[in-house]
C-alpha cells in the first residue's frame, strides 16, 4: 500500500530555490533576460527614431503624430494586465514567449504600414506585447534569486532596458542613413525572434507555477 498516493505533499518553493541556485544557473538567467531587456529598450524606443523621417515622408503634422505614441503607451498599459493573467494561466514562461512573438510579429509588420492609423493598430499591438515582457522577467529572475540577491539580480536585468535604448539610437540613426525606416522595425521584430528561440529552450519556468500544476 503507497502511503502518499492521493495526498498533496507540500513544497517550499523559497528553500528549493535557496538550496539549488547555483552561479552558472544565475549567470544564465540573468544574461538571458538582461539581453530581452536591451530588445525591449530598442523597440520601445524605436518609434521615437524613424517619426521624424515618417513625419516627413507622410506630409504629417508634428501633433497627429502623437495618437501613434499614444497608442503604444496604452498597448503597453494593457500587456501588463493581459500577460500577468496569462503568466498566472499559462506559466510565466510562456506567458513571456508569448509576449516576445507578439513584439516581433507585429513589428514585422509594421513596414507594410502605409498610413498613420494602420501604424496606429500595429503599434498598439507590439505596446501589448512590451507591456508584457519586463513585469513577467521581473517575477522570474525575483523567484529565482535567492533573498539576499533579489534586488541586485533584478537591477542587473533591468540595466539593459537603458541600454537597449541607447543602442537602439545609435543602430537606428545608421539604418536611416544606409536603408530607410522599415529596416529600423524589422530590427525591432528579428532580434527579439532570434532571442526566443533561446529562451524557449534556456529559459527555466516559475518554480512556483509548476509546485501548483505539480500538486493541483
Amino acid at each position: 500500500m503507497a502511503p502518499n498516493k492521493g495526498r498533496t505533499q507540500q513544497v517550499n518553493v523559497s528553500q528549493v530555490i535557496e538550496e539549488r541556485t547555483s552561479r552558472r544557473f544565475a549567470v544564465n538567467l540573468i544574461v538571458l533576460t538582461f539581453l530581452l531587456m536591451i530588445f525591449e529598450g530598442f523597440d520601445v524606443s524605436s518609434l521615437s527614431y524613424v517619426a521624424p523621417v515618417l513625419i516627413e515622408q507622410w506630409n504629417l503634422s508634428t501633433s497627429s503624430f502623437g495618437i501613434v505614441f499614444g497608442a503604444s503607451t496604452f498597448g503597453l498599459m494593457l500587456g501588463g494586465f493581459l500577460f500577468g493573467y496569462l503568466g498566472d494561466r499559462l506559466g510565466r514562461k510562456n506567458a513571456l514567449l508569448l509576449s516576445i512573438a507578439t513584439i516581433s510579429l507585429f513589428s514585422l509588420l509594421t513596414v507594410f504600414a502605409n498610413t498613420i492609423m494602420s501604424l496606429v493598430f500595429l503599434r498598439f499591438l507590439v505596446g501589448l506585447g512590451l507591456g508584457g515582457t519586463v513585469p513577467l522577467s521581473i517575477v522570474l529572475v525575483n523567484e529565482y534569486a535567492p533573498k539576499k540577491a533579489k534586488g541586485r539580480w533584478v537591477s542587473i536585468m533591468f540595466m539593459g532596458f537603458p541600454l537597449g535604448m541607447s543602442i537602439g539610437g545609435v543602430l537606428s540613426a545608421w539604418l536611416l542613413t544606409h536603408f530607410n525606416w522599415h529596416s529600423v522595425f524589422l530590427a525591432g521584430g528579428i532580434g527579439p525572434l532570434l532571442l526566443m528561440t533561446v529562451l524557449y529552450f534556456k529559459l527555466p519556468e516559475s518554480l512556483s507555477f509548476l509546485v501548483g500544476v505539480t500538486t493541483a
